[in-house]
């Protein structure tokens, strides 16, 4: 994989009088990286696509918000016989207190093997 750099313009204002006015910044192409983690069929077999999973304990990074939200990974919609749903939606929800509230659909999860939608 490649690595690439560029020139970044430091602020010298309030740094040492040794501190150049330029610096390199190095980096890769995050696209070509994934595609040699997905070519590599080694761990493409481990790699998990479905909904984000609840989890009480988070032990792995993918376990917290981000992975549970984002639309990238797993489901992004549900059709129900209200209709069809969209992560992002804004909907009216009853609660177990039979309250009437708004909210936004955060994501689908999946918990104890059920699909729930957080809210």
């Amino acid at each position: 994989m490649e690595i690439q750099s560029h020139k970044v313009p430091v602020n010298v204002h309030k740094t040492p009088s040794t501190t150049k006015e330029a610096t390199r910044a190095y980096y890769f192409s995050l696209i070509e990286h994934l595609k040699r983690i997905l070519q590599n069929p080694t761990i493409n077999s481990k790699l998990y696509f479905g909904p984000g999973i609840y989890s009480e304990i988070c032990e792995e990074f993918w376990h917290g918000e981000l992975w549970a939200e984002s639309s990238l990974f797993g489901q992004s919609k549900i059709i129900t016989t209200r209709g069809e749903f969209v992560s992002c939606d804004f909907i009216r929800h009853c609660t177990l207190n039979h309250n009437i509230k708004y909210g936004r659909i955060r994501s689908f999860i999946m918990v104890k093997n059920i699909l729930k939608v957080r809210i």
